[in-house]
């Protein structure tokens, strides 16, 4: 199985950050008679205990009343399918039936669907105007939302520092998850010479969130020119300043020789001092040092004490290495009932390498029963990240039929994708694809060529097929 273990490579978003409870559904009985906030608590208390139809049914009773609140969970259920179909149009017009009677939650998730489409048509003004309005109420998800919408100009014009204000209230009053910093926004925001400007500017005067910020700039070439070393250097100041995340960045780029020279022990040293602050990162990448025996002598039962650890802070990597761990028995006895658990933990944060993993055990029906449907789900949401393995094993299942109609063309198209990321298994089948026309026209010209690329990949079975085909591995 491919990509049953992995390090870290960036800090990842707790994707749990904008479900129920952070919410806040469960607060503010305003404005209510007590005779509905009674029947609002036992509306809750059946959502808590796993009846979601009664629940659906109490609250929407409550909110054909006028409640407000109750009218922010009919959306909720709405928009999630508990209790109910699943309706984001439906979803919508409660969302806007609470928003307008001014309750926070609804107000953001109203802003929220406007933002991204959800239900109805994305309008960045409207997105504007909600968040504000809950914003203005304090509620930190809208905040976040208002200041993502500065930060990436929509709906508004893009202002970097009325932005950062709205985040650092958000920080305040406690979200944590995808906000984290302001100088760590989601992937793909676009960074302007302004943001830089100002990032060096605090950089230069130790703050420490702006260093990490900037070096991950400069690391990524977002918005400037790629820099390693700058990064590698900008790093070291936020670790030097016992920043746990510079700390477990610097040490990855140790670990992989990103901009430097490849140096393990200097990896170990700054991973041990993130870990010392219980960084999940640093554990997970730490722990698969111990497994590999890199930098470290080998020791298992370390690097499942590691993962354990970040595992606990819910950390998705960690869980995924667990699973590997357990599927493979290495340093616990094989389980792969366990294994399963953390995989599928890993795999509710959307991780690639999880939903491969769980792909793989539904497939061969390892600690569950064989499930094709469900296996090529799991793959299916794993290659829609770039996930090569999953890409492989939807060519194969395609090619083969299992779990699914027999489809030699989107065979061909899940090998070609996977073969322009360098998978040798890919190279290989689809050099079989061309040679005997299965799916694609026969073209042996190609066909040597994908053998070519196998056998330098260390496919030896290809050196017979080029032979067959007349063609050496030295001519074209």
């Amino acid at each position: 199985m491919s990509g049953g273990s992995i390090i870290a490579k960036a800090r990842q978003s707790n994707l749990r950050a904008f479900i129920f409870r952070p919410l806040g559904l469960l607060s503010a009985l305003l404005f209510v008679t007590s005779a509905q906030s009674a029947n609002l608590v036992q509306a809750i208390t059946a959502y808590d205990a796993g009846d979601q139809t009664q629940a659906y049914e109490m609250f929407e009773d409550l909110a054909l009343d006028g409640h407000a609140r109750a009218a922010a969970w009919m959306g909720y259920l709405l928009e999630r399918g508990e209790g109910v179909d699943q309706d984001l149009e439906e979803a919508a017009r409660w969302y806007r039936e609470g928003a307008t009677r001014e309750d926070t939650v609804a107000q953001y998730r109203l802003g929220f669907f406007y933002e991204h489409g959800k239900g109805l048509g994305q309008d960045f003004e409207q997105a504007k105007r909600w968040y504000t309005e809950a914003a203005n109420q304090g509620d930190p998800n809208a905040q976040y939302g208002l200041a993502r919408l500065y930060r990436e100009g929509k709906g508004v014009e893009a202002d970097f520092e009325a932005g950062r204000e709205w985040y650092l209230k958000a920080a305040a009053a406690g979200l944590r998850g995808p906000l984290g910093d302001y100088y760590n926004p989601d992937p793909g925001t676009p960074v302007s010479q302004p943001m830089v400007d100002l990032l060096e500017q605090e950089a230069e005067e130790g703050n420490t969130a702006s260093t990490i910020r900037l070096a991950e700039i400069y690391r990524t070439g977002s918005g400037v020119e790629a820099n390693k070393s700058r990064a590698l250097n900008l790093y070291r100041q936020a670790a030097e300043q016992e920043s746990p995340q510079a700390q477990a960045s610097l040490a990855y780029m140790f670990q992989t020789g990103e901009g430097t020279s490849r140096n393990l022990d200097e990896a170990v040293t700054w991973y041990e001092r993130a870990v010392e602050a219980e960084d999940p990162m640093a554990q997970t990448n730490l722990g698969w040092l111990y497994v590999q025996g890199e930098g470290v002598a080998q020791d298992y039962a370390k690097a499942q004490s590691l993962f354990r650890a970040a595992a606990d802070q819910d950390y998705a990597y960690a869980q995924n290495n667990l699973g590997h761990l357990f599927l493979h028995g290495l340093g616990v006895e094989a389980n792969s009932e366990e294994a399963l658990k953390w995989f599928e933990l890993a795999a509710d944060q959307n991780l690639a390498d999880a939903l491969s993993n769980l792909g793989y055990m539904y497939q061969n029906g390892i600690g569950v029963e064989r499930d094709l449907e469900t296996a090529l789900n799991n793959y299916g949401e794993a290659a829609a990240q770039g996930h090569v393995f999953s890409m492989d094993m939807l060519g194969y299942l395609y090619q083969n039929g299992e779990g699914v109609e027999r489809d030699t063309l989107a065979s061909a198209r899940w090998f070609e994708r996977a073969s322009e990321q360098g998978s040798v298994y890919a190279f290989g089948a689809l050099a079989k694809m061309y040679r005997y026309g299965i799916g694609v026209d026969v073209d042996l010209e190609r066909a040597k060529a994908l053998y070519k690329r196998a056998l330098a990949g260390g496919d030896a079975s290809a050196k017979q097929a080029l032979d067959a085909l007349g063609g050496s591995v030295n001519n074209d």
